[in-house]
């Protein structure tokens, strides 16, 4: 144990320090630079001390939490939060969720930063496992923002998937929130491309979709770092039946954008 404290940073005081009051996680978890404090220990006591007799903390409840240790109550974070803390459902997390957190992120006690950059240097090496996360969170959520107006399902998975679907008045679909999901999850350079916003046009207005699949929605990123302008979108169908690896959606929106009548 002393060993793993001193490889750890650069002098005796400094890992006398660290042994007192920020014990190290000896998981499977990223270990922090040399020199850096791993603050993980401290996040969570900020957390148990919210949390107090309760089994999980969310909504209302999140609040004074997130504002105490610095990060904001955006979706992003919460999103990175849920997938690192394996949470069931969206930004409702118990100790031992919060603890999975802790233990998979390095926490240097700059926490909007820190997940920033864990977002940047390592969500985007697992990028289609976070957006199908994603995915699956924002389900749960609908189906309790429904269940709440007394608007439960009465199609499978599979028939929600099926283009031209009749919306039933007052029920929230998953199209419905697609837009804002993506805006806080995908990188700017994917969101902010002029691709998008036709993709989601697509989505909704020609192939009146109310949901998509996992595998759609987790694929966006690749598609757009491929197509990330309106000139690459025009090929021919040729080069479209070739890209076999692309989700139906996609191959059908390639044919859609290169068999449209151009505007004069």
């Amino acid at each position: 144990m002393a060993e793993e404290y001193k490889s750890n940073f650069d002098d005796v005081n400094s890992a006398v320090d660290a042994f007192f009051n920020y014990p190290l996680r000896l998981s499977n978890k990223k270990r922090p630079s040399k020199g850096v404090i791993n603050c993980g220990g401290e996040f969570l006591k900020i957390f148990e001390k919210h949390l107090g007799e309760k089994t999980h903390l969310d909504g209302d409840e999140l609040s004074p939490f997130m504002k105490e240790v610095g990060i904001p109550e955006d979706g992003f974070y919460l999103y990175v939060m849920s997938y690192l803390g394996e949470t069931k459902e969206f930004g409702n997390f118990s100790q031992m969720q919060m603890k999975a957190f802790t233990e998979k992120i390095v926490l240097t006690g700059a926490y909007q930063k820190d997940i920033e950059d864990y977002f940047n240097k390592e969500i985007q090496k697992q990028n289609h496992k976070f957006l199908m996360f994603v995915h699956q969170q924002l389900k749960v959520m609908i189906f309790a923002l429904n269940k709440e107006q007394n608007k439960l399902d009465t199609m499978t998975e599979k028939q929600m998937n099926v283009s031209f679907r009749v919306r039933e008045q007052g029920k929230t679909e998953f199209v419905d929130m697609l837009n804002a999901v993506y805006q806080d999850v995908l990188l700017s350079e994917i969101y902010n491309s002029p691709v998008f916003p036709l993709f989601l046009n697509f989505v909704k207005d020609v192939k009146k979709r109310l949901s998509i699949s996992k595998d759609e929605f987790s694929y966006i990123t690749d598609f757009i770092r491929e197509f990330n302008t309106i000139k690459k979108l025009k090929i021919s169908q040729d080069v479209i039946d070739e890209k076999v690896y692309l989700p139906q959606l996609y191959q059908d929106f390639l044919e859609f954008v290169n068999t449209k009548p151009s505007k004069k």
